[in-house]
């Protein structure tokens, strides 16, 4: 079962390799998907500088997703910078991991 589950992993490496080079994501279809909910978290950490304390904060948006409003999706991306955040996925670090793994004989 080990040495199976390599030969699952490699598969598995190449099939992910194949879909990231190929993907293209439609950002049209995309931004139409969004409702402000997406929004909720920014809107408590909004709340919290502003001096409101967190789990009141918390409790208010959860309380009112449909009144959140919303913030300009480009901008908010853009602030969001540590590595895994949606505005740092770190995809050159995952390709390159990738591309190791591919020339690793397994």
């Amino acid at each position: 079962p080990l040495l199976d589950s390599f030969e699952i992993t490699d598969s598995s490496v190449e099939i992910l390799q194949l879909l990231f080079e190929n993907m293209v994501p439609n950002q049209d279809r995309l931004r139409a998907s969004f409702d402000t909910s997406i929004f909720a978290t920014d809107a408590v950490n909004t709340m919290v500088m502003n001096g409101v304390p967190f789990r009141d904060a918390y409790r208010q948006v959860g309380t009112n997703l449909d009144t959140i409003e919303a913030y300009d999706i480009d901008a908010n991306l853009q602030s969001k910078t540590h590595l895994g955040s949606t505005g740092n996925l770190g995809l050159a670090i995952l390709t390159e991991r990738l591309e190791v793994l591919k020339k690793l004989d397994w």
